[in-house]
């Protein structure tokens, strides 16, 4: 795993004072990547089913029942891009929260090595 040769940008809590081009260990804790993804995948995938449901009732319940399936996809994915978007817009808030950030362990390789080899 850590032998891959992959650039790989991202923002991290930098204990260690390392500088750009170094080469570095991150962690991130396990019950945070959960959350992350969570937050990231099964929010919009509940988002989606719940406006799904909602239309399809809905669309029933006024007599629309022939349009359900189209009312039911588009409000499902109205409602998908809809989580998309809070999630985007409160990401600063994520990211100043720091839990969500990844940790600089320790520098394995510093720039200034590699320039001088």
């Amino acid at each position: 795993m850590g032998d891959e040769n992959k650039h790989i940008t991202t923002e991290a809590i930098n204990h260690p004072q390392a500088e750009v081009g170094d080469i570095v260990e991150i962690e991130m804790a396990a019950p945070n990547v959960l959350k992350a993804a969570f937050i990231m995948y099964m929010v919009p995938l509940i988002g989606l089913f719940i406006g799904v449901g909602v239309a399809t009732v809905l669309a029933n319940l006024l007599g629309f029942g022939a349009y359900k399936d189209a009312a039911g996809a588009v409000v499902g994915i109205a409602a998908m891009v809809t989580t998309f978007l809070v999630i985007k817009k409160n990401e600063s808030k994520f990211s100043e929260s720091k839990e969500y950030l990844s940790n600089i362990t320790k520098i394995v390789q510093s720039c200034s090595e590699t320039s001088d080899s």
